[in-house]
């Protein structure tokens, strides 16, 4: 709200009927106790030497500009005093209340150390509209984590009586009972046994009598593991091209489980057939073969196939790793897929062999040097 007049005078009454050029001869801001007014005046963008209009979109898009800073309950821009085409403003702002206390109820001590530990809610810092809504998501989310899905967070504003302009957040917290899973039911599995697909999912397991008081409480990113682990096993069983089509989750007739559906298309069975080498000098591919373990007509699992090349102890990259080849570096490439078969060359660039060029010993305070060399099975080169 801007008032003012066009006579010299500080004692306003009139409001224009048309908008007048008026110059900023200066600016004050009330009201405010901890914000710095330079900055306030900068960002309002009514500064002093500034041309406006009044009443015009200058002064409302100063308004506009401070609400939405989210910090004020109240924004106010009225003239002061007018002197020829110089106008002097005020800008008054209510700041929003900032929190001295903050209350839990219906959680336990740890799940509020959880909560403080996540949701920043200092005190002395302002309560915003923003700052509410992230506080209930947040500690929600911290419960949904758990299994509780019907979580409900009410945080209620109360005044502090013995603090100016302060407030004392009241949070109360509802987990209600945890949700569970009641069945898993699966579409599209013709070739793979519907338990060994269960045993897959470890994370989300139906309530069958066998584990009536073990029901896996029901988790979101958990459930997203589970459809990962179930491709997998399908990937271990020769099916690549499994994939899931879609999956819901809904409520089961009993109060607090969900079932869970899952639709997929298993695609063809594959098999291992020719397996080449190439760029291998130091071991004959007969040998690398062996070590591998994986012959013609084997049934194509990626899992075993990424093992016996480099996780395996006795892994054809350990083989060249242990005899010095530290450089050593192995590409599987799937250079054909006929029908139900796939051909792999296995594209080796082996490195120089490395050697050793120094040995140092440190931290022997008791045993000289050349003792404790005595005892290496390693020299230099």
């Amino acid at each position: 709200m801007v008032s003012a007049q066009l006579a010299d005078s500080t004692n306003f009454s009139i409001y224009y009927s048309s908008p007048q050029k008026l110059i900023i001869a200066g600016v004050d801001v009330a009201g405010i106790r901890y914000l710095d007014h330079d900055v306030l005046i900068q960002l309002s963008g009514l500064t002093p030497g500034r041309e406006i209009e009044v009443p015009g979109t200058e002064i409302t898009t100063a308004i506009k500009k401070l609400w939405e800073q989210g910090l004020f309950s109240d924004v106010k821009v009225t003239a002061t005093k007018i002197v020829g085409n110089r106008v002097w403003l005020e800008i008054y702002l209510q700041e929003r209340p900032r929190m001295s206390e903050v209350n839990y109820y219906g959680v336990t001590k740890s799940e509020k150390d959880d909560i403080t530990g996540k949701v920043l809610l200092l005190k002395g810092s302002q309560i915003t509209d923003n700052q509410i809504n992230n506080a209930q998501r947040l500690i929600r989310n911290i419960f949904l984590e758990k299994g509780f899905l019907n979580t409900d967070v009410n945080i209620v504003q109360r005044d502090d009586t013995t603090q100016t302009n302060s407030v004392i957040l009241d949070i109360y917290v509802d987990k209600k009972e945890k949700v569970r899973v009641q069945n898993v039911i699966i579409h599209g599995n013709k070739e793979v046994n519907e338990v060994v697909l269960e045993r897959a999912m470890k994370k989300t397991n139906a309530k069958k009598l066998r584990n009536f008081f073990k029901t896996k409480k029901f988790l979101d990113d958990k459930f997203s593991e589970d459809k990962v682990n179930l491709v997998k096993k399908y990937n271990e069983k020769g099916y690549r091209d499994a994939v899931i089509v879609r999956d819901t989750v809904y409520p089961a007739e009993e109060e607090n489980r969900v079932n869970v559906e899952i639709w997929l298309e298993e695609g063809n069975k594959y098999f291992f057939r020719d397996i080449k080498w190439i760029g291998n000098t130091v071991y004959p591919a007969e040998y690398l073969t062996n070590v591998l373990g994986i012959k013609k007509g084997d049934v194509f699992d990626q899992k075993l196939l990424d093992k016996r090349l480099t996780s395996d102890d006795d892994a054809v990259s350990n083989v060249y790793l242990d005899n010095g080849y530290l450089f050593f570096q192995l590409d599987p490439v799937e250079v054909n897929v006929m029908q139900d078969s796939i051909d792999f060359e296995m594209r080796i660039l082996e490195g120089k062999q490395a050697t050793i060029k120094n040995i140092g010993i440190a931290g022997n305070t008791k045993t000289h040097e050349h003792v404790a060399r005595r005892e290496l099975y390693t020299y230099p080169g």
